[in-house]
């Protein structure tokens, strides 16, 4: 509930105001979530004889039977991440190899096109697709925990496309935390200024006319979303390739400290 989510931000807000000592004893005390890795790659050949190559690496909450409360966790995290629905039977290497296997597949030739294969038989495999995704985690406390998703693909070996995409999750709710979960929407403009100023400052210019001639061309863009992590003292918001700004620029992160966020909060949330 919004309650709980408020103690969250309070507990993080705590820890920015306190020193070094204090911080690692408040960061010991609070909920953290034990974690599993897991890895799963395979391989098909596609219908015009090229080799799609899927690799998958994820760290994700360790899976305990019979804990509802864990299964609830890795059902919710599953649902967001991979777009796949859990059961009890569902471990974390079954999603893993779900979630591999579901992107092979859209790859593979429907059979009503398999008649139609037959005109590929003389073309040589020269092509190799290789994507990868890995999840893991980049904040878990304070009953927070953040995980990025890292995109990659490559064609015969050379990087195509790279982007990163973030989640947060509420450990003690089991449930993704939203931007309409943390802020009032008559602020949204506000925030969205306050991004465009935060840009401004990283990239060392004046004016969004700038920002343009540094390849910022889609700056309209720049709007909250929920492509955003925790720190302890920050809400960083994230936006991939092409979103705001040229593929050269690659993904932008900007940052905004929570005790300036603060003022625009839900009312409800307290």
């Amino acid at each position: 509930n919004k309650t709980s989510l408020f103690l969250l931000l309070s507990i993080a807000l705590i820890i920015c105001g306190c020193d070094n000592t204090r911080t690692k004893k408040i960061q010991n005390d609070n909920i953290s979530v034990k974690m599993d890795t897991v890895v799963y790659c395979d391989s098909i050949d596609d219908p015009i004889n090229s080799k799609i190559i899927v690799h998958t690496k994820a760290v994700l909450p360790f899976f305990a039977k019979n804990d509802s409360k864990t299964t609830d966790l890795i059902n919710t995290i599953s649902k967001n991440i991979f777009n796949i629905e859990c059961n009890e039977s569902t471990d974390n290497k079954t999603t893993v190899i779900q979630f591999t296997n579901d992107i092979l597949d859209s790859y593979r030739s429907p059979l009503e096109e398999k008649a139609n294969l037959s005109l590929y038989k003389d073309i040589n495999k020269t092509h190799k697709y290789e994507i990868s995704n890995e999840i893991t985690p980049v904040y878990n406390k304070n009953g927070i925990l953040c995980f990025c998703r890292t995109s990659e693909m490559k064609k015969n070996g050379t990087q195509t496309m790279l982007s990163n995409y973030y989640y947060s999750f509420d450990i003690n709710n089991n449930s993704r935390i939203s931007i309409a979960d943390i802020f009032n929407p008559d602020y949204t403009s506000t925030i969205n200024k306050l991004l465009k100023e935060k840009l401004m400052q990283q990239e060392k210019v004046e004016s969004t006319s700038q920002l343009i001639d540094l390849g910022y061309f889609n700056i309209d863009n720049l709007v909250v979303s929920n492509n955003f992590y925790f720190t302890d003292s920050s809400i960083v918001f994230n936006y991939e390739p092409f979103e705001i700004a040229c593929h050269a620029i690659g993904d932008v992160c900007i940052s905004l400290d929570l005790d300036i966020l603060k003022p625009y909060f839900r009312t409800d949330i307290n």
